[in-house]
């Protein structure tokens, strides 16, 4: 796969015209998973990119322009890019390490990159936990520099469950955040909301 930094932005630009007409030929919005699935290997073979660069960069914006509203946690990192953005705090360029991607990478100064950051449902919080370490690691031996992780849960979470992440976070020193998270039934652990950890609440 090529590297994302060395193709230009008209060829960028190029092949989401060009994945976003083929798209709504083949009605993507009626296609099963598994058919989507076989379009992004064919695109993927076809502009030598990766298939997360086609979901993640390509994809969500057809889902936009056909006027589609976002779902679940693209819904809900559009609603964190602008309270952070409200806020002053820099959304910065997401780096391509591998086949990776973070959800979000922000700073407090521009260009000046301090967390790298994952947003993931709560029941699928391990799958976000790993992808934010695995993607932090490829960063340091890229640059060799740190980011701090953070990890952002929506969604629902019984508070023993909860409880278990915020160890498990704790330990692997990753930040833990809540951003429209419901505990069910149960006592809520200490755990910051998105807003009380950047001082905006």
């Amino acid at each position: 796969m090529r590297d994302l930094s060395k193709i230009s932005k008209e060829e960028k630009n190029r092949i989401r015209k060009n994945v976003h007409e083929e798209a709504e030929k083949k009605g993507w919005h009626f296609l099963n998973n598994k058919e989507k699935s076989v379009l992004y290997d064919e695109w993927a073979q076809q502009y030598n990119v990766s298939r997360v660069y086609l979901k993640d960069r390509i994809m969500k914006g057809f889902d936009v322009k056909q006027g589609i509203p976002l779902k679940n946690e693209a819904a809900i990192q559009k609603e964190i890019e602008e309270l952070l953005n409200s806020n002053g705090i820099s959304l910065l360029p997401q780096f391509t390490l591998t086949k990776r991607r973070a959800d979000l990478v922000f700073g407090f100064y521009e260009n000046f990159p301090t967390h790298v950051v994952e947003i993931e449902r709560a029941d699928t919080w391990l799958k976000g936990f790993t992808q934010v370490l695995d993607y932090a690691a490829d960063y340091f031996n890229e640059y060799q520099k740190l980011l701090q992780l953070m990890l952002i849960l929506f969604g629902d979470i019984s508070g023993s469950k909860l409880d278990k992440v915020r160890q498990t976070c704790d330990f692997s020193k990753v930040v833990l955040c809540s951003f429209k998270l419901r505990v069910k039934n149960e006592p809520r652990p200490k755990i910051l909301t998105l807003q009380e950890y950047l001082g905006l609440s």
